[in-house]
């Protein structure tokens, strides 16, 4: 209870910071959907599930012209084979991130940044038992918000993430790059 009061104090801080009066018309309001191809960066991650799909959603707050806050949920899900019995295996790793994020407007395309952090829930099932576990890790996007018709866009982008767990004595890396899409709604 004690993080989310500090967290609370830190936005209230920041959007004092950055927030004047000019910067209330450019307040934005969006939510998004999201699909995006994984690679994670661990090989032996990648030799077992390989690669795949993830599909989320997102929410952003653009405070002023520039700045913003998001927070994103995801979920990846995927079967393979383990290294040695070939026994079939399932993993699912869901983050939920957070951060700050840097926007230029230009015109009906808006490039932008956004850095953060994500709390990532991983779970494997195979016939060795169940392993479930959290850890915080690290995200960085950069991407393309175009405009279509109306209140509607479209998010092209590019994501790394970074977290590390250590499941069974082995150290194992979550992260990796999406390359993705995202169609939303902005207010």
């Amino acid at each position: 209870m004690k993080i989310y009061f500090i967290f609370s104090i830190i936005l209230f801080i920041l959007l004092g910071i950055f927030l004047n009066g000019s910067d209330l018309e450019a307040m934005t309001l969006r939510a998004e959907i999201k699909a995006a191809y994984f690679s994670p960066t661990d090989d032996a991650f990648k030799d077992i599930y390989g690669q795949g799909k993830t599909y989320g959603a997102e929410l952003a707050f653009k405070f002023n012209r520039f700045f913003g806050l998001w927070v994103s949920a995801e979920n990846f899900s995927k079967k393979g084979k383990l290294t040695f019995t070939k026994e079939e295996t399932t993993l699912k790793i869901m983050p939920l991130s957070a951060g700050l994020s840097f926007e230029l407007g230009l015109g009906f395309i808006s490039p932008y940044v956004h850095f953060g952090i994500g709390y990532f829930h991983y779970e494997e099932s195979n016939i060795l038992g169940q392993v479930k576990k959290n850890n915080i890790g690290y995200v960085g996007q950069i991407g393309l918000l175009i405009k279509t018709i109306g209140l509607f866009y479209l998010d092209l982008f590019g994501q790394y993430s970074s977290c590390q767990v250590k499941p069974l004595e082995l150290e194992a890396e979550l992260g990796g790059l999406k390359v993705g899409v995202g169609l939303g709604l902005q207010f």
